[in-house]
């Protein structure tokens, strides 16, 4: 893909070693990724007239193409009162699964393997709630270099199927415009034609480049797009 893949890293305070392993074995030149708590300290209050740090929050998880889910022991911080009850990540979860159909945001969730009795009991309710939602998706991990390894396993094969889907879809894409831009050009060819049988003699050289102009634009346009669309001379590579 030419642009980098957004990627939403939803974590709590306990897996910042995590977070940092993510950030060092994830090319950066392929994914860029995004959390909440990178955000925050950086934040521009100038802002703060036309967005919140959630709201920014989340329209880059919108934006996102992959929401990665790291659930830990701790809950973590409550949103605002205005916004809800629950903790961040449980929130950024809730927008993540509400936004996944509509915007197609593919929802991944790993789960560090600890006893429940270590876990906070709102998060382990928490817990619960996001592996039944995704059961087969949900990854057990002990440590962060395997937790890296296997984010950016996922993340790697998401790439691979948004290429094949994106190759699987563009002939239906040259199908349609030659359908419909074909024709055009052609009768824009026919009109030029005609056009230019009337004038001839009649008028100015210069206003007959100037009424002829259109005509000729029209199929040059409609050819160079479909030509575009079938990759050019890489088409037939």
């Amino acid at each position: 893909m030419a642009d980098r893949t957004i990627v939403f890293i939803s974590s709590t305070s306990d897996l910042q070693e995590e977070r940092e392993a993510l950030n060092k074995e994830v090319p950066n030149d392929l994914f860029e990724l995004f959390d909440y708590k990178s955000y925050v300290p950086r934040f521009d209050f100038k802002l703060r007239r036309s967005k919140t740090p959630e709201e920014v929050c989340l329209d880059n998880i919108m934006k996102s193409k992959i929401f990665v889910a790291l659930l830990g022991r701790t809950y973590g911080h409550i949103v605002p009162p205005e916004i809800g009850t629950s903790s961040i990540s449980e929130w950024e979860f809730e927008n993540a699964k509400r936004y996944s159909q509509e915007r197609g945001i593919d929802i991944k969730v790993f789960c560090k393997d600890v006893p429940e009795s270590e876990v906070e009991p709102q998060q382990l309710v928490f817990r619960k709630k996001v592996t039944g939602f995704r059961a087969n998706w949900a990854i057990p991990f002990k440590d962060k270099n395997r937790l890296a390894m296997d984010v950016l396993r996922a993340l790697l094969v998401f790439v691979s199927l948004y290429e094949k889907e994106k190759a699987r879809t563009k002939p239906e894409t040259v199908r349609w415009l030659h359908r419909h831009l074909v024709p055009i050009a052609l009768a824009s060819m026919g009109l030029l034609v005609v056009v230019f049988s009337i004038l001839i003699g009649r008028v100015s050289h210069l206003f007959l480049v100037a009424a002829c102009a259109p005509f000729a634009l029209i199929p040059i346009c409609c050819l160079a797009l479909l030509w575009s669309q079938m990759g050019g001379k890489n088409a037939n590579d």
